[in-house]
């Protein structure tokens, strides 16, 4: 996706997949055509009252506490999904 000119790759992991290592993380960005500037990892929610987890990759294989494009973005496909005008979603920010 392009979130005000970021590429963001969104990943969705949940129902049990592994999170990425930072060198999967890396070997990603590596792909042709899967280069991301951040890429945002859903996982399954650690509370009840929202929707998703997040971790955030920064093509290096460092992970981030925050990503505002990023997050706009993961709210779009779970807004989608979940047909649902407002939502919550967690990061290690918060």
């Amino acid at each position: 996706m392009n979130g005000a000119g970021n590429k963001i790759l969104v990943l969705d992991q949940r129902g049990g997949a592994e999170l990425p290592t930072p060198a999967e993380a890396r070997a990603i960005h590596r792909t042709p055509g899967l280069d991301y500037d951040q890429m945002m990892v859903l996982s399954d929610p650690r509370h009840p009252r929202t929707l998703a987890y997040v971790s955030i990759y920064n093509n290096d294989g460092s992970l981030s506490g925050a990503c505002g494009n990023g997050t706009r973005c993961v709210a779009e496909c779970l807004a989608r999904q979940a047909g649902a005008p407002s939502l919550i979603v967690e990061t290690s920010a918060g």
